[in-house]
């Protein structure tokens, strides 16, 4: 493990019908928020991070796959969910 530094963003369950949980392994940096988009980058959904665990209500999107992309001012990742 590098130094107990290691990062990861995960979303489960996937694919998802009702909700998606996104939940970050590792020390966030300063205003971590979540955007949702879609394949052709459209932003759906913003979710400011408030804890380690975000749960965000994908029930009223289309099934699809969609982009989740965690932002703060260290890191950035991108997750595909699958919405069905």
């Amino acid at each position: 493990v590098n130094g107990g530094n290691a990062f990861e963003v995960e979303a489960f369950p996937n694919p998802a019908t009702d909700v998606v949980n996104v939940r970050v392994n590792g020390v966030q940096g300063k205003d971590a928020k979540i955007l949702v988009t879609d394949l052709a980058g459209k932003m759906i959904q913003m979710v400011t991070m408030t804890s380690a665990n975000q749960v965000i209500n994908v029930s009223g999107l289309a099934n699809g796959i969609y982009m989740i992309k965690y932002v703060d001012s260290n890191h950035q990742q991108t997750l595909r969910v699958t919405k069905q």
